[in-house]
């Protein structure tokens, strides 16, 4: 494999396009910041030239020309010129991502495509950091070589002859031996540790891209709204923060959008003309707390019980705020760019239940609304509790357990063919993993449970002890050992040895009914076909698809779309709009003329924003529109989902 050869660059760039970014959106309030852009640009044009990344350069230098102006002159940036410079930066960040991508391809010897928008996978580490970590290392490679010499000299021992004071000699070896044992072992948990923090990420590296998200939507929507964020120094794994950037997305156009009234709504209600849009982060024990509030009108309940209403979803006055969760559910009358397609906040739930983390939402009528997205710092290393089912030993994670209870005649029933534990005043679903475990064994009656918190509520999990509580390293599944909605992963113990972490949320699942792998085999999902004559969007999608657990197959053409979905059994069609030959609103209006296509979802993904294509789509029998420019990986996962069930 060849050498990335944007790899400093890229953390670099990605670095001075977030300053820039949140430099121009404080501007207003902070003047004094111009020599400062100015810098920015500067240093990004002269690093892209270096790479040869000329597109890049020439973006730079025209913001740089601006800006050197204004400051030559002593004058100020204009709010159109702010405007035009933050336009600027987003064609940067795209021409970064496409050369991002094509980078990492070139150095693995692929076929260069644009790739994703810059993310949070890549860190910067300083050299001080750097030298703890290498000093660490190179203790544990000298412990390292110090056991070896001792296993040689006590392998000399054991085969000398004729030594009168050999078990004394063995024995002094013995005890050298274990002193430098635990020394090594120590010293590999200090590098484990510092390995581990090296790869957190401050959580401010997220802040600018939201703070432009609100920004621009206030600016759609006429409103005033000023924004600030706290916790930025808070610590959390990069394959955490990445994924959840989509969410806090969501989130803050949310408030905008649904949250904040309107200036003169904020006068008539005695509040001040401009709205006002929080983010805070907090570290919670092990794990973090993402919450995002705003001081608007609250959520309307009795807009949200209509509209669930409207689509045939039970409602009760307990769980309203629950139901603006539910994928397609919309409160707005009329489709923007902001809202209306009833996907937003769905796709906020799905992000963070992917993470194993859990959303909370608040909301007071006049005085704004709350929400909390809770998830770990990271999804690898935990804290997890040994827990003993018979013979068997399995690692929970520690931050999803509740508490522990005795079991006592009094406090666990038999209920059909389930059993409740009653635990302050509910009754909770009581699994038992012995049978799961070993199919062979013979049930027991438990005596103990835990109390395990999952996306689904309390569960209880009865078990027969506990063994203490470790931090681990979580290692996938092996492919050939197939997968299981109960299990996280492996990691292994003290002796090296595998032992299997138990996923809470898979649990939670079961106590609600859903499916699941255990004793059954997994239900194949249905298949879906995506049609679109763009390698790239190809590709992007089916890795989406797949990645959420779907079947997927591909056509480059509507023609061969046609005859696949003449031919196999799909309950969802993607299609683009521009393609030779046929296009998709053609391929669309012929699966509405087959009778086995007839009923068979179809959602347009295109680059064709505009109304009239729309109305083509719909007039074709799309089911959905999703816009290329505007492509949310949340949000097309929630179409998917509502149409395909």
């Amino acid at each position: 494999m060849k050498e990335d050869p944007l790899r400093y660059f890229r953390v670099e760039a990605q670095e001075l396009v977030g300053q820039l970014e949140a430099g121009l959106l404080s501007y207003e309030k902070h003047p004094e910041l111009l020599p400062e852009l100015f810098r920015f640009a500067h240093t990004l044009k002269g690093g892209a030239r270096v790479v040869r990344l000329e597109a890049t350069a020439d973006l730079a230098h025209a913001m740089e020309d601006v800006l050197a102006h204004h400051r030559e002159a002593g004058t100020h940036l204009s709010k159109q010129e702010v405007m035009e410079l933050l336009g600027i930066v987003d064609a940067v960040r795209v021409e970064l991502s496409q050369a991002s991508a094509n980078g990492r391809k070139e150095a693995a010897g692929e076929a260069q495509t644009p790739g994703a928008p810059l993310d949070f996978e890549t860190v910067r580490i300083g050299l001080s950091e750097m030298d703890t970590l290498a000093a660490g290392a190179h203790e544990a490679e000298s412990l390292f070589t110090a056991v070896r010499a001792e296993l040689r000299e006590l392998a000399a021992l054991r085969h000398g002859h004729g030594t009168v004071d050999l078990a004394d000699r063995i024995a002094e070896r013995e005890r050298r031996f274990t002193t430098l044992s635990d020394s090594l072992e120590l010293a590999l948990r200090r590098l484990s540790d510092k390995a581990s923090v090296l790869r957190l990420l401050d959580a401010s590296m997220a802040f600018p891209e939201l703070e432009r998200a609100a920004h621009d939507a206030a600016a759609l929507t006429g409103k005033q709204v000023s924004f600030t964020a706290r916790g930025g120094n808070v610590k959390l794994d990069g394959h955490v923060l990445s994924p959840l950037r989509s969410a806090l997305l969501h989130l803050v156009r949310n408030a905008v959008a649904h949250g904040v009234e309107s200036p003169f709504e904020r006068s008539q209600r005695g509040k001040p003309e401009t709205g006002h849009v929080e983010v805070l982060v907090e570290r919670r024990g092990p794990r973090i707390a993402f919450i995002v509030s705003d001081d608007g009108g609250g959520i309307d309940r009795d807009a949200v019980r209509r509209a669930a209403a409207a689509r045939g979803l039970a409602t009760s006055e307990g769980d309203t705020l629950d139901l603006i969760f539910q994928p397609g559910l919309s409160t707005s009358s009329t489709v923007s760019d902001l809202s209306g397609r009833g996907v937003g906040l769905d796709a906020v739930r799905t992000a963070v239940q992917a993470l194993k983390g859990r959303v909370e939402v608040r909301s007071n009528p006049g005085a704004g609304t709350r929400f909390e997205l809770h998830v770990p710092v990271s999804l690898s290393s935990m804290r997890a509790l040994a827990v003993r089912f018979g013979a068997r030993t399995l690692l929970i994670p520690l931050d999803s357990v509740v508490s522990t209870v005795l079991l006592s005649a009094s406090n666990w029933v038999v209920r059909g063919e389930g059993r409740s534990l009653l635990h302050e005043g509910a009754a909770l679903p009581l699994h038992d993993l012995s049978s799961w475990l070993d199919p062979n064994a013979k049930q027991q009656e438990p005596r103990l449970a835990l109390v395990l918190q999952t996306n689904g509520g309390l569960v209880g999990l009865a078990a027969d002890a506990l063994a203490g509580t470790r931090d681990i390293f979580l290692r996938p599944l092996p492919s050939a050992a197939g997968g299981s909605a109960l299990l996280l992963g492996t990691a292994f113990d003290d002796q090296g040895d595998p032992e299997l972490v138990l996923d809470p949320q898979g649990l939670g699942l079961a106590a609600r009914g859903a499916p699941r792998a255990d004793n059954e085999p997994r239900k194949k999902p249905r298949k879906i076909l995506v049609v679109d004559d763009s390698l790239t969007t190809r590709m992007l999608e089916q890795s989406i698809l797949e990645g959420a657990g779907y079947d997927v197959e591909l056509a480059s053409s509507a023609k061969e779309g046609l005859e696949k979905a003449s031919q196999g059994q799909y309950g969802l069609i993607v299609t683009d709009v521009e393609m030779p030959g046929m296009n998709g609103y053609e391929f669309t209006a012929e699966t509405r003329r087959r009778p086995e296509l007839r009923a068979i979802p179809v959602i347009m993904v295109s680059s064709l924003a505009s109304e009239e294509s729309r109305r083509r789509g719909t007039e074709a029998g799309i089911n959905a529109y999703i816009v290329k420019g505007e492509f949310d990986q949340g949000a097309f996962l929630g179409a998917v989902r509502e149409w395909l069930g």
